[in-house]
């Protein structure tokens, strides 16, 4: 019975081995894998400035809110920005209602018109916020921050 087992021995590596068994030289094969992560310092900042106006009378708001982002536009142009990128990101006009004494009461027309403004100078993107805040003119900037 053991002569058996090791002839059965044999004969498996005999199979699996076969590198002095073999007629036909085996194929060699080089496999590589590997990974890469590098973190990178943002050389670029954005900055979203939206103006926002409600006023009884649809037109007067479109209007009012179009002068206001053509002022805030010209004034960022104005502060001679690094690779200055300026983009309109969002128009919206909608009516605004309420409920008051169950039932449905019109506010007006909201007016949103939004400046999306992406720079070199992120040591610069204070100075947006502040000029826009003062070249408002009681009108509703809001601003969010992207790196």
């Amino acid at each position: 019975m053991r002569n058996w087992l090791m002839l059965v021995s044999w004969v498996a590596m005999a199979a699996f081995h076969t590198d002095g068994f073999a007629s036909t030289p085996r194929e060699r094969e080089v496999s590589v894998t590997g990974q890469c992560n590098r973190q990178a310092t943002p050389d670029r900042g954005s900055i979203t400035l939206t103006a926002d106006i409600l006023d009884a009378d649809l037109k007067v708001a479109a209007k009012k809110v179009g002068e206001a982002y053509d002022r805030t536009r010209q004034a960022v142009t104005k502060l001679n920005l690094d690779d200055l990128d300026l983009q309109t990101v969002e128009y919206s006009l909608q009516e605004v209602k309420e409920y008051e004494k169950n039932r449905m009461v019109s506010k007006g027309f909201r007016a949103r018109l939004g400046l999306q403004v992406s720079t070199a100078s992120t040591q610069k993107l204070g100075d947006v916020i502040s000029g826009s805040r003062r070249r408002a003119d009681g009108v509703l900037l809001s601003w969010r921050y992207t790196d």
